[in-house]
């Protein structure tokens, strides 16, 4: 679901979307050498790094030079790998798996509404 109200900034939150896929997929290339488990790279947390690069280099496009820009790039693509997830301290208890609740409350089959007037009474 896109958080963007225009079509341009629609299209910028698809074509960071893009991006953080791009860099994740070039991390955990460089993770699948054996330098640390591949499936810790975040691609939320790649994301997350990457939109507040991507307006910065938005807004100031005219302020940074080519140089700068690159070097921020460079140091973002350097925080990635810091920021992958971390690896459980134990093992899963049960299984990942939909269950069924386990309160006495009986389940909601059909949503209620009600129109009109409301009383209350303060005690």
């Amino acid at each position: 679901m896109l958080q963007s109200h225009t079509v341009e900034t629609g299209a910028q939150e698809i074509a960071a979307s893009v991006l953080a896929s791009a860099m994740i997929a070039r991390e955990r290339q460089r993770a699948a050498r054996g330098q640390r488990p591949v499936l810790r790279m975040s691609f939320a947390k790649t994301l997350a790094l990457l939109l507040p690069l991507w307006l910065l280099l938005e807004v100031g496009s005219d302020l940074l030079s080519e140089e700068q820009k690159r070097k921020l790039t460079a140091r973002l693509t350097r925080s990635i790998p810091e920021s992958a997830t971390r690896p459980r301290s134990q093992p899963r208890s049960c299984p990942r798996a939909v269950r069924r609740p386990v309160s006495g409350w009986p389940r909601l089959r059909k949503n209620t509404y009600h129109q009109g007037p409301v009383t209350l009474t303060l005690l």
